[in-house]
């Protein structure tokens, strides 16, 4: 009995000593939790001063981006151990942004203005100095309302110009193939510039000149063909003479004396003889 209770307490001071497998795990989360923490402490410190070199060179969208990405480290590390970089983080967001809203500002581009002094607010609510910039820009917008177009329309001012670039090389394409010589492809190019845009002036001039050019190729064609059927025309109701059908001439006649009769010499010598003073 004694034995039995002996090794019973053994057994129990055994159990007590061995530790909890869930406690062992939250302690093991903890610790792998704070390994993470430090690793994005260290980070957030190297985003800080790398922030703060480009800011100084004076690259503020970089400088804007890499404040971005330390206030989210901010957020995932939390505010119990980085009470100083946490401040770093807010003056160096907030100082770049507000030169960002500033600059915006100064061009009339309120609603970049807005955006970037909206950023501001959401890190820094009781930064005044967001808060006047943001009251100007308000009221700018305000007196410019009726005055600019809508945000809809000016939302479609990239699109507009990339197909006034694609217009463009269209023409000008055009203008490379009719120097070429190559009509048909150069009027393809322009034609489809002209479908785009009738109202412009290089496409329709250059198609002008297309048009100018083939005519003239087929006038001379014309011409050329017009020329052959007349010298057809001709060579027909030319009769043949028949002199293709007549013998090579003696090549050893060189005498103009006649071969005939004592009486036609005699005929041939008196007329030969016979000179006329007056006509």
């Amino acid at each position: 009995m004694i034995r039995t209770f002996t090794c019973l307490s053994a057994l129990s001071l055994l159990l007590a000593a061995a530790p909890a497998p869930a406690q062992t795990a939250i302690d093991q989360a903890a610790q792998e939790e704070a390994v993470r923490r430090q690793e994005k402490t260290i980070l957030l410190r190297s985003t800080l001063q790398e922030a703060a070199a480009v800011r100084a060179k004076g690259d503020l969208a970089q400088a804007a981006r890499l404040y971005e990405r330390a206030w989210s480290l901010v957020q995932e590390i939390g505010d119990a151990t980085i009470q100083v970089e946490k401040a770093q983080t807010i003056a160096g967001f907030s100082e770049v942004y507000l030169a960002l809203a500033k600059r915006s500002y100064n061009r009339a581009q309120y609603t970049d203005a807005n955006i970037q002094v909206s950023r501001v607010l959401r890190v820094d609510p009781r930064n005044e100095e967001a808060q006047e910039l943001k009251a100007k820009i308000a009221k700018a917008e305000k007196e410019l309302a009726g005055k600019r177009p809508s945000k809809e329309v000016l939302a479609m001012v990239p699109e507009a110009e990339k197909q006034q670039v694609e217009i463009n090389t269209l023409v000008q394409d055009g203008r490379l193939l009719y120097e070429m010589g190559k009509y048909e492809e150069a009027r393809a190019k322009l034609k489809q510039a002209f479908e785009m845009d009738p109202m412009n002036e290089a496409a329709d001039y250059y198609i002008r000149l297309i048009d100018e050019a083939r005519y003239q190729i087929e006038a001379r064609k014309r011409e050329n063909w017009a020329k052959n059927k007349i010298y057809e025309v001709e060579n027909a109701w030319n009769p043949p003479t028949g002199g293709e059908k007549l013998g090579v001439a003696n090549p050893f006649h060189r005498t103009n004396i006649v071969h005939t009769g004592p009486g036609r010499r005699i005929i041939f010598e008196k007329l030969r003889r016979i000179t006329l003073d007056n006509v």
